[in-house]
C-alpha cells in the first residue's frame, strides 16, 4: 500500500456537503445567524453576514 494515493472527486463531495447544511437551515437558524452577525458587526451591506 505504500506509495498509493487515493482520491475523492471534490464537485459530488461538495454537493453533498451542501445538500447537508441545506438540510439543516431553518429559518430559526437563520435568523439566529443573521442576529448573531448584526451583533458582531460582521453584517454586510447586503444583510449577508460574512
Amino acid at each position: 500500500m505504500a506509495g498509493k494515493k487515493q482520491s475523492i472527486a471534490g464537485l459530488p463531495l461538495d454537493e453533498a456537503i451542501g445538500m447537508l447544511i441545506t438540510e439543516q437551515m431553518t429559518p430559526a437558524t437563520v435568523e439566529l445567524a443573521s442576529k448573531s452577525a448584526r451583533v458582531s458587526g460582521k453584517e454586510t451591506p447586503s444583510g449577508v453576514g460574512g
